[in-house]
């Protein structure tokens, strides 16, 4: 058994399962570790593995014939990333996953797990919720590029961050996750350089302090007024 199966059985494609199953996975499930920038997969391999992010972060990104990038999801620990084409076969992955933060992930093949789930209703009920999540927060994402300008998607996405991934802290709410002005401007679909404006002039209007690549939002309420 990997040293990781306690926390594999806190994901919940894996705890809806029964207990033999669970077992069998986390025997079959391979332990990796990778650092930031690395990429675990490509957009043109094919989706012979689903992988299950332990600690860390890792983004999902799509990217433009020239090379101008999309992130579309942030992965969080314990969620399954890989997994869009899980019962397709000889099938490419339809996005790059990359690696956000210092990140660990058990890689199990898509085989081992499309028998496992095909065997607990409940786990593929959890497969659907999480398809159904991850294509809400893409058309929501869209709707945002078609409908709001720059400086109100950088308002949403630091409103976001905030309530998902702040933590008190002096002077606000500190995003703990590390972004570069360029991954910001992934996240909300726009330039670095515009993204830079943005970002100096809601430090200026107190709505953040910038601390490296550490974000902290000073006044949530002016930020959420200028999100809306």
């Amino acid at each position: 058994m990997n040293t990781l199966a306690p926390y594999i059985r806190r994901a919940p494609l894996i705890s809806t399962l029964p207990v033999e199953l669970q077992t069998d996975l986390e025997r079959a499930g391979e332990e990796r570790s990778y650092r930031r920038r690395q990429i675990v997969f490509m957009a043109d391999q094919l989706n012979d593995y689903v992988y299950l992010l332990s600690s860390g972060r890792v983004k999902l990104v799509r990217v433009s014939p020239t090379g101008r990038e999309i992130t579309l999801y942030i992965v969080n620990p314990m969620e399954f990333f890989g997994e869009a084409h899980l019962f397709d076969d000889n099938v490419s992955y339809d996005m790059t996953a990359e690696v956000l933060e210092d990140a660990d992930v058990v890689v199990f093949r898509r085989t081992e797990i499309v028998e496992a789930l095909t065997r607990s209703p409940e786990s593929m009920r959890e497969l659907t919720i999480l398809q159904a999540n991850r294509r809400a927060q893409a058309e929501n994402r869209l709707t945002e590029y078609v409908f709001y300008d720059v400086p109100t998607r950088v308002a949403r996405l630091l409103t976001r961050l905030s309530s998902t991934h702040g933590r008190y802290s002096k002077g606000g709410s500190l995003i703990r996750l590390k972004l570069t002005h360029q991954e910001i401007a992934n996240l909300i679909g726009s330039t670095r350089e515009t993204t830079t404006l943005i970002l100096n002039d809601f430090r200026r209007r107190g709505l953040i302090e910038l601390q490296g690549r550490r974000i902290v939002v000073s006044d949530s309420a002016g930020l959420r007024d200028l999100a809306h």
